[in-house]
């Protein structure tokens, strides 16, 4: 008995298809399928417990892209000082506040500008263990910051007329080192420019200098100068550097005892 035949129809791999289905056709709707059901394992298996890695991954990328940027401009800025600031300017800039403060130095910058005004310093007394303790701090510093500051008080004894006092208060805040009167003596010394002539006055007075101390140092936090710090630069040009011979402050005795704006201070 022949075998009957549908009319329209014919079989692919066992099973009865319309004419116009090839096995190509079929074929391809099976691979389909199956790289469906791969990509679907992977998403399931691979994909989803791995998404937070890669979000993770990812949000890195850009942390790393937006670092290396700023390591960049932080590199243009470090390449710019030399041509913003010379080798004489920055040389002033770390005599302003030095990295090694020396009570013979502090004592030795005082002595020569009280000659210079006519003022005598009749005593001065330092912070106990203020040679051998260099940790007290000159206010509070975030621990961000790269660079901070230690505080190192001089009390001293002077006597002169108030015009040399005057002098003498103002070409301490324009030396370098730089050191800080108190703004209690300098008011002191306002009130008594007003009530006196040349009578010689002798009164105490509080100056402080300052020693920076570097820290870690984040290279991404580097930037280039702005105004305010070049016009600082420039301000700084004006003032007067001391310089200590070794000899000289070397002969020094210091033995401590009980006890203007530049940088904010």
């Amino acid at each position: 008995m022949p075998e009957s035949k549908l009319v329209g129809y014919k079989r692919i791999f066992g099973l009865v298809l319309p004419d116009w289905v090839s096995e190509k056709m079929v074929r391809s709707i099976v691979y389909g399928l199956l790289v469906l059901v791969v990509m679907l394992l992977v998403l399931i298996f691979v994909v989803w417990p791995n998404l937070d890695l890669v979000q993770s991954r990812e949000a890195g990328l850009d942390s790393s892209k937006s670092a290396l940027e700023t390591l960049k401009k932080s590199r243009s800025s470090l390449d710019r000082l030399a041509s913003d600031v010379s080798d004489t300017d920055q040389a002033r800039i770390l005599a302003a506040i030095p990295q090694e403060y020396s009570p013979e130095g502090a004592i030795y910058d005082l002595r020569r500008i009280s000659a210079d005004t006519g003022v005598s310093i009749i005593s001065y007394t330092l912070p106990p263990g203020i040679i051998l303790d260099t940790t007290n701090t000159a206010g509070k510093t975030a621990d961000t910051d790269m660079v901070g500051f230690v505080a190192f008080p001089i009390r001293i004894t002077v006597a002169a007329p108030v015009e040399s006092l005057l002098r003498f208060v103002a070409l301490v805040e324009s030396s370098l080192p730089f050191g800080n009167v108190s703004d209690l003596n300098i008011q002191e010394v306002a009130k008594l420019s007003q009530s006196t002539s040349d009578k010689t006055v002798q009164m105490v007075m509080e100056i402080r200098f300052y020693q920076s101390a570097l820290r870690k140092v984040n290279l991404n936090k580097l930037q280039a100068f702005t105004d305010a710090d070049l016009q600082l630069v420039s301000d700084l040009r004006g003032y007067n550097l001391i310089t200590v011979p070794e000899a000289q402050i070397s002969q020094q005795a210091v033995s401590p005892s009980g006890s203007g704006k530049i940088f904010g201070f």
